[in-house]
């Protein structure tokens, strides 16, 4: 492009260059002259056509043709030297008087700065042209890469169905930004929930799956990804009641049949996650090798998936459930190579005056959560969940958080009995009780329910 661009420039200059010197002289030719030489252009053409329309003609009519243009070419061409002849003779540049010399006067001397200083345009010229230049140039380098092995030598841009690799912080930028311009768009926020879920993010799980749900109640996916937050935090009921809700609305929801082969598994029903992974093979016959070797992994993993193919299913263990009547379950083996997480906890007991007694049912649950101090909503940092049997003496550590990070320096600690055994309804008549801005490691709690 830079070299064609250069030729037409060359080509423009030297014909305004070449057609220059002919401006002054073609005002001075009379009008009888230049009249003549265009006739005798005409008649030069139309002899030049006579050959090729000898074959619809007969030689007859050829010749005929020709000796009258011929004629008409020598008249004009004897009309237009008399012309000349009269134009150069000298009793007519008397006769002509000043006008010719008014025609063919000089043009005006030029004015401006650059005009009068022919070196210093030619100079500016060439800066400008040598600037342009060095900036396609720079321009052209800052834009070139090699390219990667296996890559298009147009440059396409990658894209993700091509195996382009996107880096973790990017894709969650694009993500973030994407849910920013349309924040209804549940489909990027379950995006954004898996993410979080390849991240082991479990919090980022909650909070993306709560706001989907919020808009939209019964979203099978959202269901899947929170029942795993939900087996996290020890509540393997709650995630198996929601698993089954989210197949039962989506049958062919992949995701589910997993998710829900891991409760199974960390609850001790082997065959029961056997049982599901075989009639999702034959729901799915083209899944079977990935759900038979998502079995096998759970099996040698001590019920922790990580099946190739399926970065959903992979989560931590649940926390600590080794108190007494937290589960009808047995609690999974735990794994050697994993000591549990340091820190200071917190304990105490939880009291229920005797005048509330009967609003608490032989059936019910005791929910105890810790969050941050001054937090009210959002998912807790740890959690348990204990028999309504007052008093009741508690400790929760590291061991019950969801993620398995320490409790915080300053918590929340809240206690709320839950007479349906359900987390996620809320009765008016359940006792509660809090303390806000407890120190980390306190021993002496007292929870008094209300």
């Amino acid at each position: 492009m830079l070299a064609a661009g250069l030729l037409i420039g060359l080509a423009l200059l030297w014909r305004m260059r070449a057609g220059a010197p002919e401006a002054a002289p073609a005002a001075a030719i009379p009008l009888e002259l230049r009249d003549l030489d265009g006739r005798l252009e005409a008649l030069l053409r139309q002899l030049r056509e006579i050959e090729d329309l000898a074959d619809k003609r007969s030689p007859e009519q050829v010749a005929r043709e020709r000796y009258a243009l011929e004629l008409e070419a020598a008249t004009v061409l004897r009309d237009r030297e008399r012309g000349l002849a009269r134009l150069g003779s000298p009793s007519k540049k008397a006769k002509a008087g000043p006008a010719p010399a008014a025609a063919a006067a000089p043009p005006p001397a030029p004015t401006g700065f650059l005009a009068t200083r022919p070196g210093l345009r030619g100079f500016v010229w060439g800066t400008v042209t040598a600037a342009s230049l060095a900036a396609l140039v720079f321009v052209v380098w800052r834009q070139a890469k090699p390219r990667e092995e296996g890559g298009s030598v147009t440059g396409e841009i990658p894209t993700a169905g091509r195996g382009a690799a996107t880096a973790p912080d990017d894709e969650m930028a694009q993500l973030t930004a994407a849910i920013a311009e349309h924040p209804a768009d549940l489909e990027l926020r379950m995006a954004l929930a898996q993410l979080h879920l390849r991240r082991r993010d479990l919090m980022g799980v909650w909070n993306e799956t709560q706001l989907i749900l919020e808009k939209q109640p019964g979203h099978p996916r959202a269901l899947a990804y929170q029942a795993l937050v939900r087996l996290a935090m020890g509540q393997a009921e709650v995630a198996d009641s929601m698993l089954q809700q989210a197949i039962k609305s989506d049958p062919n929801l992949v995701e589910g049949y997993l998710h829900l082969a891991l409760v199974y598994m960390r609850t001790g029903r082997e065959k029961e996650a056997d049982a599901l992974m075989k009639q999702a093979s034959q729901r799915f016959p083209a899944q079977a090798p990935m759900f038979a070797r998502a079995m096998a992994e759970m099996r040698a993993a001590g019920a922790e998936p990580a099946p190739e193919g399926d970065p959903h299913a992979d989560v931590p263990a649940p926390g600590s459930q080794a108190d007494a009547g937290t589960s009808s379950a047995p609690a999974p083996p735990p794994r050697a190579a994993e000591a549990p997480p340091a820190g200071p906890g917190l304990s105490g007991v939880i009291e229920l005056p005797d005048a509330l007694r009967a609003r608490v049912g032989p059936g019910a649950l005791v929910f105890l959560t810790v969050r941050e101090s001054g937090a009210t909503e959002g998912p807790p940092v740890a959690v348990k969940r204990l028999p309504a049997s007052f008093p009741l003496a508690f400790a929760v550590g590291p061991g019950d958080s969801m993620m398995g990070q320490p409790l915080p320096a300053r918590a929340r600690v809240e206690a709320r009995v839950d007479s349906d055994g359900d987390p996620l309804t809320r009765v008016a008549t359940d006792p509660s009780a809090r303390l806000d801005g407890v120190a980390a490691g306190s021993t002496k709690l007292r929870l008094v329910l209300q």
